[in-house]
């Protein structure tokens, strides 16, 4: 399940990289069992429709949204099943969590009651835990954040994104310093991802901020800054699908729930 805000929902005009993940894993070399991606959400592209709970404009929690109730903007903590929403990660083999942009923007353009990026760090924190505590038998990814294009259409405009990518490197960098313990590299250089956090064995950091050419080309995201096109969703399916041929359980016991803003959930199948 991949859980996550517009970038994890993606649209029917550019599709979301759920579906390239999906592709990816379920004809890999091996493959003993599909991998099912699920969740209350939906997103059709090229007539193929993949679930997920990625939520547009959603932020990590609705209180430190100045904006909560209205806009559609709520918090992916305030929805889980605990808190009486509909997200349940205690229903998924593996869960896959990308979010935080809209919080990381809102220190920007006022759209969050936070002063720094510490606060948000710590509101992730939080869901994690909580995640965890719903799920304790769950592997749990965590996405770093993509850049924005600061030159992107609201940038040219009104400076809406000047200064954000700032913002996304801090979170990044703390978020990162956070996951310690047992690292893994990718080609011995650049770092891909942690194997696990100091107080959660089944959390693991995605760097994704690395996953596109160590950054978002200006054909990978569209006018709006944020989003990303049609080959941009392609290369981060790819690029985590490489990830998760490393990292993600047998297949022939698992089955992966998409939920996006993200990350990725799998429901165990059971016999009748």
């Amino acid at each position: 399940m991949t859980i996550g805000d517009s970038l994890t929902a993606g649209n029917p005009t550019t599709g979301t990289w759920i579906e390239h993940l999906q592709t990816n894993l379920n004809n890999a070399p091996g493959a003993v069992d599909n991998f099912s991606f699920v969740g209350t959400q939906s997103t059709t592209f090229n007539s193929v429709t993949v679930q997920h709970e990625g939520y547009g404009g959603w932020y990590i929690e609705t209180s430190n949204n100045v904006n909560a109730g209205t806009n559609n903007r709520e918090g992916i903590r305030d929805n889980l099943t605990s808190n009486g929403g509909v997200i349940a990660p205690q229903n998924a083999d593996i869960a896959m969590l990308a979010l935080g942009i809209n919080d990381v923007i809102g220190l920007t353009d006022g759209g969050t009651s936070h002063n720094d990026v510490s606060d948000l760090i710590i509101d992730l924190g939080e869901l994690i835990d909580e995640i965890v505590a719903l799920a304790p038998n769950t592997t749990l990814f965590v996405s770093t954040l993509l850049p924005v294009s600061e030159n992107g259409l609201f940038g040219v405009i009104d400076g809406t994104y000047d200064g954000v990518n700032d913002d996304v490197d801090e979170f990044n960098s703390q978020l990162v310093n956070a996951f310690f313990d047992n690292t893994w590299f990718d080609d011995g250089s650049e770092l891909d991802a942690y194997a696990s956090h100091t107080l959660h064995e089944n959390v693991i950091l995605l760097n994704a901020n690395n996953a596109i050419d160590n950054g978002l080309g200006a054909g990978d995201i569209v006018s709006d800054g944020v989003h990303l096109t049609v080959q941009g969703n392609e290369a981060l399916g790819d690029w985590y699908a490489d990830r998760f041929a490393t990292l993600v359980p047998e297949p022939a016991s698992a089955a992966v729930l998409a939920v996006l803003g993200c990350l990725a959930m799998c429901r165990r199948r059971r016999s009748a």
